[in-house]
């Protein structure tokens, strides 16, 4: 035993109290694990013939409850309507579906439900005006109908327009067709064209698919471009659809004596640079360090040293950069 707790000591780094109580806690458990192999079991065996008399005394009892073979109204299979009463012949006269009342249909033998359905389709489509009407009531039964039809003074169905009548009707409102001209024409309003850089959004708007988001999207891409040197650089603008570019291609221009804003690489910060959008804040801070290490610029040729700025940039943005 000592030379177990000597190990226990020495593998866990244990003092004489925790190897003791590690010891318990072994044992207690080896003890509660192996406790019910010993412990007897008291519980008797299950016996399943009490519940099986319980379940046959129901099921005999179901067979005989009085509900069993009752024939419920959605248990009937073949449930038939009630069979219209002949109408008495005196009241088998000529009469108007229009001018009758709720007590005068039920007299006829309809359901009191059905006349008020009747009246209320006769209220909106303003009275009848043929006997198949009545017949598509929902709920009219036919026996009734069949006995009501050779006496209701109404056509028998809607008549069919022809197309002669259709002109005919057609005819009767007023028309234009000879109408004089007035003398005057009217001037078709021909949009002259302008110039790019100078247009505000209201001159934008006038051009066709062109609203006030895409104008003020124009006028701000201008603003930090610095001016517009081609009308081809309109199609840089973020969300302009091909046929609007095309559309201000056509009506507007870029005067020959236009000169642009232009950045002084020599003095404009990061924040002042990169606010173009052919720089960026990449562009802006390389040209930044580059001037800080190897002093001013000498010309704009100078940029073509920073790696980072390939020819195609370089073209781009050279027209908006100074010294």
């Amino acid at each position: 035993m000592k030379g177990i707790e000597r190990w226990l000591r020495n593998y866990f780094h244990f003092n004489r109290q925790e190897t003791s109580g590690f010891i318990l806690l072994i044992f207690g458990l080896i003890v509660i694990v192996c406790l019910p192999y010993f412990w007897p079991n008291r519980q008797p065996a299950y016996d399943p013939t009490l519940d099986r008399q319980i379940l046959d005394s129901l099921a005999a009892q179901l067979k005989t409850s009085p509900y069993e073979n009752r024939n419920y109204a959605y248990n009937r299979p073949n449930r038939k309507a009630a069979p219209v009463k002949p109408i008495p012949p005196e009241l088998l006269q000529p009469f108007d579906p229009n001018s009758l009342t709720q007590a005068q249909w039920e007299k006829f033998g309809l359901p009191s439900y059905v006349a008020k359905r009747l009246l209320t389709y006769r209220d909106k489509a303003q009275g009848f005006k043929y006997k198949d009407q009545i017949k598509r009531i929902y709920g009219f039964p036919p026996e009734l109908y069949a006995q009501l039809e050779p006496y209701i003074t109404l056509p028998e169905s809607r008549p069919n327009q022809s197309y002669a009548d259709a002109r005919e009707r057609a005819s009767a409102y007023p028309t234009y067709a000879n109408k004089p001209r007035t003398a005057y024409s009217r001037e078709r309003n021909r949009l002259q064209p302008f110039d790019i850089n100078t247009a505000d959004t209201t001159q934008l708007k006038k051009l066709r698919g062109i609203g006030t988001k895409l104008a003020a999207r124009i006028v701000k891409f201008r603003d930090k471009l610095g001016g517009f040197k081609s009308v081809d650089q309109l199609q840089e603008v973020y969300g302009l659809p091909p046929e609007m570019v095309d559309s201000l291609r056509k009506y507007t221009f870029v005067g020959d004596t236009f000169v642009g804003i232009r950045l002084n690489i020599n003095s404009a910060t990061v924040d002042q640079l990169q606010q173009h959008p052919y720089l960026g804040y990449k562009l802006a801070r390389h040209i930044v360090a580059y001037r800080t290490q190897h002093g001013p610029f000498v010309s704009l040729e100078d940029l073509r040293k920073i790696k980072t700025i390939d020819e195609a940039t370089f073209q781009k943005v050279k027209p908006y950069l100074t010294l």
